[in-house]
């Protein structure tokens, strides 16, 4: 997710009025939980304000932030005020600039410091022209802005042969930078990164050829990650492929991603809250395939945002699963009408902010609840 997704946040709203409470099941399950948080502008916080915010997710346990590889420019991000100029990682592509991978290492070791870790995209799959367009947009894709139909606005991207290559190289790119602070390519940093997204949702623009394209590119760009991973404690995640999923969306759980060796991490995708309607499904095939399945995103809106969050967490308690909210930020968030302007927000909640008492909650109940997946491999230092 990057912005508002219109059916996600209707959903959403429409499940405010109900007054179901789940109770937490018997617990059933042995291995520790985890929580964390979304970030796709850490990298151009300020020093201090970033301090702040890591110090603050730390105190309440968090194990992991999932990092972009993207650039940012000045603005307001979510309430927080950015100065950085950081140019994406391409900006041509197959051209690349690895000033946004200094930025992000620099984060990897504020990470390191506090006992975390990071799961970080190596690309945005709403790049297309739906959230923005960037150098694979306009080679492969919309060719701008909103130009074209949103499902169909990457479908190229993952069928050319010539963008299969050219994202295939900057997977490896990724994968060889070597870190100026841990002194090791990021493919080997497995203190200081937790898993690697194939993308972030992949196929969300291309949906129309998921099920023709998306089992040979999905397990085709896991085996370019493994290449260089090898057999460091280093995870590859699904990045939640085809985007937010529901009863109605099982774009998260295609048996194919389950079916592929190297891929190591479901990653679910979903705002509508009817996790005990589908994730059973998943959690069938994880276990026929021995995959491990996790909430990679998930939000409420501000309205009667403490229950619905408890609401949320009890489900996730019953199904066994960790987390990783979108997004726990650390400037003061203004209302969101879904435009454009970066400060608007729906699902964010600000770190020690007006609705910051029902996440902590959830956070520190986090701690004492228990997986059904043992992600220790992946988070131990």
């Amino acid at each position: 997710m990057y912005t508002c997704k219109a059916l996600s946040f209707l959903l959403s709203a429409c499940l405010l009025g109900l007054p179901k409470v789940f109770a937490a099941q018997e617990a059933r399950f042995e291995h520790d939980m985890f929580w964390g948080t979304s970030s796709y502008y850490a990298h151009g916080l300020s020093d201090g304000e970033r301090t702040a915010w890591l110090d603050g997710m730390h105190r309440d346990g968090a194990k992991v932030v999932r990092l972009w590889i993207n650039g940012v420019s000045p603005g307001t991000y979510k309430g927080s005020n950015l100065t950085a100029t950081i140019p994406n990682l391409e900006e041509e592509v197959g051209v690349f600039n690895d000033t946004v991978l200094d930025a992000i290492d620099q984060v990897l070791s504020e990470l390191h410091s506090r006992g975390m870790k990071a799961i970080i995209s190596v690309h945005d799959g709403n790049a297309f022209g739906q959230n923005s367009c960037d150098a694979y947009c306009y080679k492969y894709g919309g060719k701008g802005v909103a130009t074209g139909t949103p499902l169909s606005l990457g479908t190229s991207f993952y069928t050319d042969k010539e963008a299969i290559k050219a994202f295939d190289s900057r997977i490896a790119h990724v994968m060889k930078y070597k870190s100026p602070r841990f002194h090791k390519s990021w493919s080997q940093l497995s203190e200081a990164i937790m898993a690697f997204d194939l993308e972030n949702e992949p196929l969300i623009q291309g949906i129309r050829v998921l099920d023709t394209a998306g089992s040979s590119w999905a397990c085709g760009r896991a085996k370019t990650f493994k290449k260089y991973i090898k057999d460091s404690p280093i995870a590859v995640s699904t990045g939640g492929i085809g985007g937010s999923s529901n009863i109605f969306q099982d774009w998260n759980w295609r048996p194919f991603l389950f079916q592929c060796a190297e891929i190591d991490l479901i990653a679910l995708h979903g705002y509508d809250g009817d996790w005990d309607q589908w994730v059973d499904n998943a959690t069938a095939l994880a276990t026929q395939y021995n995959k491990k399945v996790f909430v990679e995103e998930w939000g409420v809106v501000p309205a009667a945002r403490a229950n619905n969050l408890a609401w949320n967490f009890e489900l996730f308690q019953k199904l066994g699963l960790s987390w990783v909210y979108w997004e726990l930020v650390p400037g003061p968030i203004d209302g969101c009408g879904c435009s454009s302007d970066r400060s608007n927000a729906v699902f964010e909640v600000q770190l020690d902010g007006p609705d910051y008492d029902g996440f902590k909650a959830i956070a520190k109940r986090t701690l004492k609840a228990k997986s059904r997946y043992d992600f220790s491999k992946y988070l131990s230092f």
